[in-house]
Order: C-alpha cells, then sequence, then structure tokens
C-alpha cells in the first residue's frame, strides 16, 4: 500500500469523503450501498489521507494467530476477508503470504477495484446481517477477517452470529472495532461479543488497542480501535 499522506503532505488533496456519514445508526443497507459506490474510484486515495492503518495491524495480529491455529500452510486456507472493499486488507494478507482469499461486500464497485488488483479468488457483493448469506456453506472457512466494518450503521450486533456460523470449529475470526463503539452500551457490540462466549461459540484469544487512523482532524472516535482475535469451539 502506498505510503499515507502523499498527496495530503502537500496540502493538495482534503479527502472526498464527509467521515460524519460513515456511522450513522439511521443507515439503510441501501444507504451503505450507495454510499461505497459514490466513493470507490476515490477509496484507497481517502485510506491514505486519514492515515487508514488498522488493517495493517489487524493483518499482523491475524497471521499470529493463523500460525498458532494451523502452522504455517498459509496456501492451504480458506479466509474470507468480510467488507473487503477495495482490497485493502486482502493485499496485505497476499503479502504475508495468504493466497486462497474470498473478498464479501456490498459495494460491487468497490468489489470491481478489488477485482482488478488480483487479490481475491472469489468475490461475493452481499450484505452481512443476521440473515443467512446462501452462497456460503456453513464452517466453510478456516478463518475469517474484517477491518473498519464491523460497526454502527454497517455491521451490527447480530451479523456476528452469521460470523461465526461462516468459520469452522477451530478456525480464527479477527477484527477491528472502533473503540467507542465497543465501549458503548448503546450499540450493543461488547454485550454480543460477550454473549457469544458465554454460549461457546467462540473463545477469545486476543484483544490489542491499535490505532485506527492517524488524520481525522476532529473526528477523534476514528482514531483508536481494538483488534480482537476469536478461535472457533
Amino acid at each position: 500500500m502506498q505510503q499515507i499522506h502523499d498527496e495530503a503532505d502537500h496540502g493538495s488533496y482534503n479527502g472526498s469523503l464527509d467521515l460524519s456519514k460513515l456511522a450513522l445508526s439511521s443507515n439503510s443497507e441501501k444507504d451503505v450501498k450507495e454510499l461505497y459506490n459514490r466513493w470507490a474510484k476515490d477509496y484507497d486515495k481517502d485510506a491514505n489521507f486519514y492515515g487508514y492503518v488498522s488493517h495493517k495491524t489487524c493483518a499482523d495480529i491475524f497471521n499470529v494467530e493463523m500460525t498458532n491455529a494451523f502452522g504455517n500452510d498459509k496456501q492451504k486456507m480458506r479466509i474470507l476477508d468480510v467488507g473487503a472493499g477495495t482490497g485493502i486488507i486482502g493485499q496485505h494478507l497476499k503479502e504475508l503470504g495468504y493466497t486462497g482469499i474470498d473478498g464479501l461486500d456490498i459495494s460491487q464497485k468497490m468489489l470491481n477495484i478489488a477485482r482488478d488488483k488480483g487479490i481475491y479468488k472469489n468475490l461475493i457483493c452481499a450484505a452481512l446481517s443476521e440473515k443467512k448469506i446462501d452462497q456460503i456453506q456453513t464452517g466453510y472457512y478456516d478463518a475469517l477477517i474484517s477491518s473498519g466494518t464491523i460497526t454502527v450503521g454497517h455491521v451490527l450486533p447480530p451479523a456476528l452470529d452469521e460470523i461465526v456460523r461462516l468459520v469452522k470449529p477451530g478456525g480464527v475470526i479477527c477484527f477491528s472495532i472502533r473503540v467507542d463503539v465497543h465501549d458503548s452500551p448503546n450499540y450493543g457490540y461488547k454485550e454480543k461479543m460477550d454473549e457469544l462466549l458465554k454460549a461457546r461459540k467462540w473463545t477469545l484469544v486476543k484483544k490489542q488497542p491499535a490505532v485506527y487512523h492517524t488524520n481525522v482532524g476532529e473526528r477523534v472516535e476514528y482514531e483508536n480501535c481494538y483488534i480482537f482475535a476469536y478461535r472457533i469451539l
């Protein structure tokens, strides 16, 4: 991935999106799809501008936990990148040696850009919600990764049940979530994650604070996140 702020350092670019539009609790699936379809052509440029870095931390933690779970058979692993977008985290996974990566995203225009990068084996245009994704069999994937997607206005807490369904027993799930979104009882993410722990659907293997973005100005809620890694039981 290109180094952060290559254009911003010269004062010639100010980002193409109002970040406040990303996390509206009123967002419908249609709203999210339209937002990302419009954003697709500028997404990589904006990721650089806003200093999006948590995907690398997420991928690196994922890599450690995958090695712990499966050893070094990276090319045999079936991985689903949820909220794959233009392939930013997928590119980092490819650099780490993973080749069996599928991408899922609500925006076909984002996936079109990802396809041109040659990162993914298969691309699935679908929303992640509490509804079953019919194209994917239960326990099909060895692992699932998601960065910047599990959040208010995008993927809501009930969708975690579907995330768990997609990964086989013993498999790894790794994702980022904004600190404020996780910690607030108003959103219900922590409560749902704990519910799945108590129900022995998964077990926590890693929780790490991380920098989410480095250049978000007054939108401080986008500065920090947690990276969680779970093992499916």
